[in-house]
């Protein structure tokens, strides 16, 4: 087992490509990937291929800065920045991606088909694509994504989609248009999350699901549908912890005024969703 210290790009780039099952990885100070762009001429990827397992990233409350779809030399879709493939088991912790800009490009920053967990994470950008692709659990972590006119925050399927534990997702004036390339969902798998912003819908098939398999999370987001006819907008999952309903706001998400109110979601208006006793009535305490 090796432990590689991070001062740099290049370093890290280094880092990345020797890594071995077991390594960690220790980063030591923000890095501005502006500033040392020579140092991406492909794909940044472990050189163990499909192999690796229990590789550690520790960020140590720092951050990558100004990834861009246009630091990678080559075009197309399905491009990742930092390809994990199939290894498994990959811990990024505390390191933050700040002022990412794949607008251009679909373009992600990580892929991990494997599995990888990002924990205790600033995430904020603008993407084209979603911005991680595969296996991930993200939890613990504060989401900020804007759109271009192009895909969902999740991609994939239900079981190589991200998934959100216990995170704190905003939404800044987001637009899905929906084709045959992008899927039908928004954002699957949230559990415990806060949702707010704004999203607008452009168009959408028969089976939209906005949010697929959420538990124990409030979706405080204002949505606009172009077509509000469609049936499915929101479903639910047990979680890990077993199912615990979902606040949405009504006032925000117009589609949903006059629909029943269920055991897996509670329906309340903006007045509502700011009265810290009404909320407790209703079974969701604000801890200050």
């Amino acid at each position: 087992m090796a432990t590689y210290n991070v001062n740099s790009a290049h370093e890290f780039c280094n880092a990345i490509a020797g890594a071995q099952s077991g390594d960690i990885i220790e980063i030591n100070s923000d890095l501005d990937w502006n500033d040392e762009v020579e140092s991406v001429t492909e794909t940044i990827r472990l050189s163990g291929g499909d192999t690796i397992t229990g590789l550690e990233i520790n960020g140590n409350n720092h951050a990558f800065y100004n990834l861009t779809a246009g630091m990678l030399p080559m075009t197309g879709s399905g491009i990742h920045i930092f390809n994990f493939g199939k290894s498994t088991a990959i811990k990024i912790n505390g390191l933050s991606f700040l002022n990412c800009n794949m607008g251009s490009k679909t373009t992600n920053i990580i892929n991990c088909l494997g599995g990888c967990t990002i924990s205790n994470s600033v995430i904020q950008g603008k993407f084209k694509t979603v911005p991680f692709y595969g296996g991930i659990n993200i939890r613990d972590s504060m989401i900020t994504v804007s759109h271009a006119t192009g895909q969902s925050l999740s991609g994939g399927s239900g079981t190589t989609s991200p998934r959100f534990k216990y995170c704190w997702i905003r939404l800044d004036d987001c637009r899905w248009e929906y084709n045959s390339n992008v899927g039908s969902v928004y954002a699957y798998n949230l559990e415990g999350c806060y949702i707010e912003g704004k999203l607008s819908i452009a168009s959408a098939p028969a089976n939209l699901a906005v949010f697929r398999n959420i538990n124990n999370s409030c979706i405080n987001t204002t949505i606009f549908l172009q077509d509000e006819t469609l049936a499915s907008f929101i479903t639910a999952s047990d979680g890990e912890g077993g199912p615990s309903p979902t606040i949405l706001n009504t006032d925000k998400m117009t589609f949903l005024q006059g629909q029943t109110e269920t055991s897996r979601f509670k329906l309340v208006t903006d007045a509502q969703m700011k009265d810290a006793v009404y909320l407790a009535d209703i079974g969701f305490d604000i801890v200050p």
